[in-house]
């Protein structure tokens, strides 16, 4: 069977839709619902797409995965499918043909007998000329009491009196406080931040260099009883904890025979004073040597020199990790402060250090240097006290001491602080809040409407201002602004405070 399909779209109505059906000319006609939208839902769209469809001459069917838009059609009786595919597939309702034809007037009403009867009605009183005087005066009166109530109105601009209210409370504050109490006692939070610095000094102190190697000559004594070869470079040292070590400068041998010996040159290793040695103090041989001669000094080491140089003292080192310090301190309060939530309260003096995740001097403790860098890295950690904590503990207080016929204004609330306590052995800290709000005198609109209402404006301004907690008079402007008194109506009467 031949049928016509129409797409619609989320934004069809039923006008538009009826067009489309108007284009086709075939004897059945599917509507395909959009996937997405919610379109032509009411009963009544449908009952009048079907009847436009009838008209037409052609049996109308739906395709639409929606659960009212498919109930409706089944109470009407059309033909409904998932989708355009299943309505190709499968067999719609049976449907017959209906022809719509206009149905037969009835019969018009004698207009010429209605006018008759009323034309006797009214012409009884029409006569009479002070009933038709009487029922325009009426309409005059009722014409002119419905100005007088609605045609004016009033706008009445009130400035309340303002004051202020303070308190002065004593707080505690201390990370083991679990809950608020309105003897002044706050939890507190912990807060930390890690912050980095680099900074330097000039030296102070000395240090001595080393700046010349001392040297002397030793002697090798054969152990055995065979020839034993020295080479330059054998190493002979002290027994000391931290040993002195001496190198020889040249060959030798030693000829075969226990007690035979040889003298050999031999220079420290490490320069400084501290390779000058008294007699008999390079006793020891590196190396396999040793099993085969022995070895001593009979004369001092001389030669040794030191010159002193500048150094980082201890005392740098301590004054420049005070200096870092601080400036590290003042960035972690800056960072703590700029990240707070606003209205929250940072107890600068719980600020610490908690750990030093990096301390490193150059130069290193013992060498020259005529400065001293150090790179610092340390963890701060505070107590914070929350917005929500601090406005729940003043707050009430403020309220409990509120005077009659004032209310608080909004976002008036204001906090100074004292110095923060050091804090105690079980980190609380203790200082004193003056809080400050505004107050306004509250004004009922009700009231002054009752005040107001149909008086003349000036009287009505003098019982304000007697009446009313005012800054200044009251300001009444009418419309129009010649009328004489404000509107009786109350709704007519517009009351502004500020």
């Amino acid at each position: 069977m031949k049928t016509q399909l129409i797409q619609l779209d989320p934004a069809d109505d039923t006008i538009s839709v009826r067009d489309k059906m108007g284009w086709g000319q075939t004897r059945h006609v599917l509507l395909v619902w959009p996937e997405h939208g919610q379109i032509l839902t009411r009963r009544l769209d449908l009952v009048l797409l079907q009847r436009h469809s009838a008209q037409l001459g052609a049996q109308l069917a739906i395709a639409t995965r929606d659960p009212r838009v498919r109930e409706v059609a089944r109470e009407l009786h059309l033909s409904v499918f998932d989708d355009s595919r299943q309505a190709q597939n499968s067999r719609w309702r049976s449907w017959r043909r209906k022809s719509y034809r206009p149905k037969r007037m009835a019969q018009p009403p004698d207009t010429a007998a209605i006018r008759q009867a009323h034309h006797q009605v009214s012409k009884s009183w029409q006569e009479k000329p002070a009933a038709r005087w009487l029922l325009f005066g009426v309409s005059m009166a009722s014409i002119l009491a419905l100005a007088i109530l609605f045609l004016p109105s009033a706008r009445i601009t009130l400035t309340a009196t303002e004051r202020e209210q303070s308190i002065l409370l004593p707080v505690t504050a201390s990370p083991g406080y679990r809950a608020i109490n309105l003897a002044g006692e706050l939890p507190a939070a912990s807060t930390s931040v890690v912050v980095e610095g680099r900074d330097s000094l000039s030296a102070t102190g000395r240090v001595n260099i080393p700046a010349g190697s001392a040297s002397g000559q030793v002697v090798f004594t054969n152990l055995t009883d065979q020839i034993v070869r020295m080479p330059a470079g054998v190493i002979v040292t002290t027994l000391d904890a931290e040993p002195v070590r001496y190198a020889t400068t040249r060959v030798g041998v030693v000829s075969a025979g226990p007690g035979r010996s040889i003298t050999l040159p031999v220079q420290a290793l490490t320069p400084g004073e501290r390779g000058n040695l008294p007699a008999d103090r390079l006793v020891s041989i590196e190396g396999d040597l040793g099993l085969r001669v022995s070895v001593t000094n009979p004369d001092p080491t001389q030669g040794g020199l030191d010159a002193p140089a500048p150094s980082p003292s201890a005392t740098d080192r301590q004054r420049l990790v005070a200096q870092l310090t601080e400036t590290l301190y003042q960035s972690a309060l800056s960072d703590i402060q700029n990240s707070l939530p606003a209205g929250n309260l940072l107890l600068t003096t719980t600020l610490a250090v908690t750990e030093t995740l990096e301390e490193t001097f150059t130069p290193a403790p013992g060498l020259p240097g005529s400065q001293v860098s150090l790179t610092l890295r340390l963890e701060f950690s505070a107590l914070v006290i929350s917005a929500e904590n601090l406005n729940a503990l003043l707050l009430p207080v403020l309220d409990g001491s509120l005077p009659d016929g004032f209310a608080p204004v909004a976002d008036s609330l204001s906090l100074t602080h004292s110095d923060f306590s050091t804090p105690g052995a079980d980190g609380s800290v203790t200082w004193t809040i003056f809080a400050r709000r505004s107050l306004l005198a509250e004004i009922s609109a009700p009231e002054v409407i009752s005040l107001a209402q149909g008086r003349p404006a000036e009287n009505v301004s003098a019982a304000l201002a007697q009446e009313l907690p005012l800054a200044r008079a009251p300001l009444i402007e009418l419309q129009p602004s010649w009328w004489p008194r404000l509107p009786f109506v109350p709704f007519r009467i517009q009351v502004i405070t500020r």
